[in-house]
């Protein structure tokens, strides 16, 4: 074989390589930014749910701060219509459309994907219990990963799979949300706020105490509060991701856009009125709020479609993005330091502020909290590419991981 017969079959050879490695690089390319899109939605979603959770730390009892000035009825205005039972769509419809692509990303590695993804769960459901134990009893995570589990295989489902699975967890969304209200009016009287010594690890103890036995009531009123809208956003969230969603040239984004008008519409004129009871607040849950409730409940997934494509739009326009980004990059961590946080500063193993605040002070204190919590992701991104809590997460997950999907030893050669 000669010179230039050499040289031939060396670039045979690694013409592939460099095909493969090319479009490698393209694919990188294109998903870091639909990567950062989704960062700064988590992001947008996690200041959110500060804002829909702080009250409940701030006013115990029915988790409404009270209305005093025309600025108080003003914030709860703006809190009840555009953000309670908005975000949490938002965040489980990120979590589909992130169960899609861990799943490639452990495919890819040669692993069992199902498995280690079941893992996953467990732990985050391990997270969530001890989140909800020990800080706030009305944590997400538990439900997150009993979905997840349950719908471990949904990213393998066809799409009419998943669109009827979204459609009867949209359509059970207003019928929760009634019964919800309509069980809080029945018992509100019965209900009693936690109340402990101030400044104590005592009180602290007292308060972990109440979360375990109350864990029961708050996780059902969980269910009904998060888990039909939860189901239907992950669906919708895995079928957004295997239908390449984010891309620039997305015709479905690119329909939704055309709507948002429309979505905003829809979404402002259903959620208004339970808006409008917020901003009423007479310190009673009634039946009658049970009718206004399921209208939310008809009108969130529709703000929540407008959310996630005018943040998008805006993200593409450079109008909004690394602000939140930081804090998306780290969802789990930024999560649960809310709930610290919150605790610490209207509970009474700290500062104690709880039943203090107007609905204007809380919105601020959840928007000091958010923007707290954003300046410590940013710190801690300079030097980890990950949030503790979600290292944590890795860590034990792949603690016992197997190698490959056969689970069969690599060969010695």
């Amino acid at each position: 074989m000669g010179q230039d017969d050499l040289l031939w079959v060396s670039k045979a050879a690694c013409k592939p390589r460099l095909e493969t490695s090319l479009h490698q690089l393209v694919i990188i390319a294109a998903s870091s930014r639909r990567t950062f899109e989704v960062d700064v939605l988590r992001g947008v979603a996690l200041l959110g749910i500060a804002v829909v959770n702080v009250p409940i730390f701030s006013e115990p009892w029915t988790g409404m701060p009270a209305v005093e000035t025309h600025l108080d009825a003003l914030c709860a205005l703006i809190v009840g219509t555009f953000f309670i039972a908005k975000f949490f769509g938002l965040f489980a419809f990120l979590f589909g459309w992130a169960m899609v692509r861990m799943r490639e990303s452990t495919i890819s590695k040669g692993r069992d994907a199902r498995r280690i993804w079941r893992r996953r769960m467990f732990v985050l459901f391990g997270i969530g219990l001890a989140h909800a134990i020990l800080v706030f009893p009305f944590d997400i995570l538990m439900i997150y990963g009993i979905l997840g589990l349950i719908l471990s295989n949904a990213p393998t489902w066809s799409r009419e799979r998943l669109m009827k699975h979204a459609l009867y967890g949209l359509l059970a969304v207003p019928i929760s949300y009634f019964l919800l209200t309509w069980w809080m009016a029945a018992s509100f009287d019965d209900y009693q706020p936690y109340e402990g010594e101030k400044y104590g690890v005592y009180s602290y103890a007292l308060l972990v105490e109440y979360n375990f036995y109350t864990l029961g009531y708050c996780q059902l009123v969980n269910v009904l509060y998060n888990g039909a809208m939860s189901h239907a956003a992950i669906c919708l969230g895995i079928l957004a991701s295997r239908e390449g969603f984010f891309d620039k040239n997305s015709p479905v984004f690119s329909v939704l856009e055309k709507k948002a008008p429309l979505l905003w519409i829809v979404g402002i004129t259903f959620n208004l009125p339970y808006g409008i009871v917020c901003a009423l607040n007479d310190e009673t849950i009634t039946a009658l709020d049970a009718f206004v409730m399921a209208m939310a409940g008809i009108g969130a997934p529709w703000l929540t479609a407008a959310y996630v494509v005018t943040i998008t739009s805006w993200v593409r326009r450079r109008m909004v993005g690394g602000f939140f980004a930081a804090a998306g990059k780290m969802s789990l961590t930024a999560y649960v330091l809310e709930g610290i946080l919150a605790g610490w500063l209207f509970y009474e193993y700290g500062l104690g502020w709880n039943m203090e605040f107007g609905a204007a002070a809380t919105l601020v204190s959840a928007l000091g909290i958010f923007v707290a919590i954003k300046l410590f992701c940013m710190a801690w991104l300079r030097f980890h590419k990950q949030g503790p809590l979600e290292l944590i997460w890795r860590k034990i997950v792949e603690m016992k991981a197997d190698p490959n999907t056969t689970g069969t030893k690599p060969s010695a050669s």
